[in-house]
């Protein structure tokens, strides 16, 4: 199983979200996720979560540049925000998704936070 998920979006910057579904961080895997991208025939920005691998903190959210091939190194930044629809379609995958928690860094109020209250 490969420890990210790449969903489309809707979202005016963004066209994919690369979502962490376990506690291995996705930019281990960028070459994976270079040539699915690549397969996608996609080029602009996309916007990594990485909840499950690096929790709720200024290190949860950030955004690369795929120019069709590869990732421009030079163009990954941390956001320390991301727009409440960004969320929403985040905790809406989770929601959908709760096997992945369970593999993460989390703690077990976090788990327990992210599987039964975020949603309510």
């Amino acid at each position: 199983m490969e420890p990210f998920k790449i969903i489309k979006i809707k979202n005016e910057k963004y066209e994919f979200m690369i979502l962490s579904i376990s506690y291995i961080n996705p930019f281990d895997e960028l070459e994976k996720i270079e040539k699915k991208l690549k397969k996608k025939n996609y080029k602009g920005y996309v916007i990594f979560d990485l909840y499950l691998s690096h929790a709720n903190n200024d290190y949860r959210f950030a955004e690369g540049y795929f120019n069709g091939e590869h990732f421009v190194k030079s163009e990954f930044k941390w956001l320390s925000k991301a727009n409440e629809n960004i969320k929403k379609i985040s905790n809406k995958f989770f929601y959908t998704h709760p096997e992945y928690i369970d593999n993460s860094l989390l703690s077990s109020v976090d788990k327990l936070y992210l599987k039964e209250k975020m949603f309510i």
